[in-house]
């Protein structure tokens, strides 16, 4: 059986590297959604996937503020968190492109180098808008979760 996987992103530029690398497989089904920034913004995009019945994961990707001084722009951020909250976590090579680590995700920008070290004192290794609204509806019917951001910022800089 195919396997339906639900793709979530802020905006339609986040998700043109996604349907590139998805050419052409078979063997799954990705719905790619993309809304705005935010929250809000986010559960609309799941929204417009319609229900999430059928689907077997829903993916939150996208670009996230490092919190960490070692996150360089670029780096790949597998979330194991997000608010505290346990998700699925990929599997990932161990490779220096690339870090496991917990997500905070708020409903503002974090834009200064002051706020991004507050939020580092919750343990979270970068931040982003949406995961944690994405999360939530995903939870409300039991689908595994997962996060993936690429970093946009790094930690000692304002955005």
């Amino acid at each position: 059986m195919k396997k339906r996987v639900l793709v979530v992103a802020a905006e339609e530029f986040e998700l043109a590297p996604i349907r590139r690398a998805l050419a052409g497989r078979e063997d799954m089904e990705c719905v790619l959604v993309s809304k705005g920034p935010g929250p809000k913004l986010a559960r609309q995009a799941v929204e417009r996937a319609g229900t999430l019945v059928g689907f077997h994961a829903v993916v939150s990707v996208g670009l996230c503020g490092a919190l960490e001084q070692n996150l360089d722009i670029g780096t790949i951020v597998i979330g194991n968190s997000v608010n505290g909250v346990r998700i699925q976590e990929l599997r990932s090579a161990s490779d220096s492109f690339s870090l496991t680590g917990r997500i905070a995700s708020v409903d503002y920008v974090a834009g200064t180098i002051q706020e991004k070290s507050r939020l580092r004192q919750s343990g979270a290794i970068a931040v982003e808008m949406e995961a944690a609204a994405v999360l939530k509806m995903a939870q409300e019917i039991g689908l595994p979760f997962y996060a993936v951001k690429a970093v946009s910022d790094r930690s000692d800089e304002d955005f």
